[in-house]
């Protein structure tokens, strides 16, 4: 990821509230120009559906811990239908260990929220859905046992019939990480809309 797409990325992230226009000037720089986001599916998948560019969104009214969204676009092919039984999203939080090493987020399990409703596909080809995280402040134990931690990023992956639709990764070297044996399942496919 180049100096230039990390910034576009942090202000997009602030969403409108936080930057005004140029959240949308931000979205439009990291989708190419065209104001649509940047499609993850590998070539290959056939999938109906795939991921948006995926956002984080730190919620400033928390001030003991922290509180993180992943705001997940899910987009649709013109002209197919979506059967959210066939979809599972599998959402990984990583923190920084004292500044140095990179681990999993110990965080409880996460809430869904859609942000687009109904959740059909009909209106539109895309739907967003916010994947929350609440991070609870350290117990002066846990930074002894655990070391001081802090947000890095976050791994999604969309599967779409058990096949990879999509995913995507900031910063982009958690990809490798997330594909190791320990990371837990990520969202149940129940938590969709039926």
């Amino acid at each position: 990821m180049t100096k230039a797409e990390a910034l576009w990325r942090s202000i997009a992230a602030m969403g409108d509230a936080g930057a005004g226009g140029y959240a949308s000037l931000a979205k439009a720089k990291l989708s190419g120009g065209t104001g649509r986001p940047e499609l993850t599916a590998p070539a290959s998948s056939g999938s109906p559906v795939t991921l948006g560019a995926c956002t984080i969104i730190k919620d400033p009214t928390v001030t003991k811990g922290e509180r993180i969204a992943v705001r997940v676009p899910l987009i649709a092919t013109p002209g197919t239908v979506i059967d959210p039984a066939q979809m599972d999203i599998h959402v990984f939080l990583f923190e920084k260990v004292n500044g140095e090493r990179v681990e999993q987020a110990r965080a409880a399990a996460p809430t869904l929220n859609w942000v687009s409703a109904p959740v059909n596909w009909k209106d539109a080809n895309e739907e967003l859905v916010d994947v929350v995280y609440d991070l609870p402040p350290p117990k002066p134990e846990e930074v002894r046992d655990l070391g001081r931690r802090t947000f890095h990023g976050f791994v999604v992956k969309l599967f779409y019939q058990n096949k990879l639709a999509g995913e995507q990764a900031q910063p982009r070297d958690l990809l490798d990480f997330s594909s190791q044996p320990s990371a837990p399942a990520g969202l149940d496919n129940a938590l969709f809309p039926k």
